[in-house]
C-alpha cells in the first residue's frame, strides 16, 4: 500500500521554481535540435533555458514571432519557448494559449502537450484536465522525464497515489541528477 506521508499543500508546488529551469531545459532539447538558424528564434530558445527570466526575456520570442521569414519549425520552436517563459512567469493562462496556438497546427506536438498540462496544474484547475495532456504527450516523447513528473503531480492531486509513485519514480530513473522527483517520493510511505 502506498500513502501519502504529507499533503501537497499547493498546486503551485508542481515544480518549484528551481526545478522549472532544468525541467524545462531538458524539455526543450529536441525543440533546440530542430529549431532552425533564424537568429531571433535561437535568442527565443536561450531566454527559456536560462536560469532567471523576466517580462524582458518575453521579448526575444515575440521578436522571432514577429517575423513574416520564420520557418514553421522555428515558429513552434519559439511559440513552445514563449509559453515556457510566460509559464515561469506565472501567466499561466498565457501560456496554455500558446501551447494550444502549437497544438492547433500539431495536435500530436509533445512538448506542448506537456508544457500545457503542467501549465494547468500550476493554474489550480483540475489535475484531471492535465492527464489526457500528459498521456498524449509521453506516448511521443516516453523518454520526457517532466512529463512523467507532471503526470505523478496530477496522479497525487487526485489522490491516485499508486500511480503518483510510479511516475515519480519513473522521472527520476530517466533524470537521475533531478532532485524534484526524489524530494516528491520522500512525501510517500510504502508498506
Amino acid at each position: 500500500m502506498i500513502r501519502r506521508a504529507l499533503i501537497l499543500v499547493s498546486a503551485s508546488l508542481v515544480l518549484p521554481a528551481a526545478a522549472q529551469a532544468q525541467a524545462f531545459q531538458s524539455s526543450n532539447t529536441i525543440i533546440h535540435r530542430v529549431m532552425g538558424v533564424h537568429p531571433q528564434a535561437a535568442a527565443c530558445y536561450r531566454a527559456a533555458g536560462a536560469l532567471k527570466v523576466s517580462t524582458a526575456s518575453l521579448s526575444e520570442c515575440d521578436e522571432a514571432l514577429e517575423r513574416t521569414d520564420l520557418e514553421h519549425g522555428d515558429w513552434v520552436s519559439s511559440t513552445v519557448n514563449r509559453g515556457v517563459l510566460k509559464y515561469r512567469l506565472s501567466q499561466y493562462d498565457s501560456a496554455i494559449s500558446d501551447f494550444d496556438a502549437v497544438l492547433a497546427r500539431n495536435p500530436d506536438h509533445p512538448e506542448a502537450l506537456i508544457d500545457k498540462g503542467l501549465a494547468i496544474i500550476a493554474s489550480g484547475r483540475s489535475p484531471q484536465s492535465a492527464l489526457p495532456l500528459f498521456n498524449a504527450g509521453l506516448v511521443h516523447r516516453p523518454d520526457a522525464s517532466v512529463g512523467y513528473y507532471g503526470r505523478a503531480a496530477a496522479y497525487e492531486m487526485s489522490a491516485n497515489y499508486k500511480a503518483a509513485y510510479q511516475d515519480y519514480q519513473r522521472a527520476g530513473q530517466l533524470s537521475p541528477t533531478w532532485s524534484a522527483p526524489k524530494q516528491a517520493l520522500s512525501r510517500f510511505l510504502v508498506r
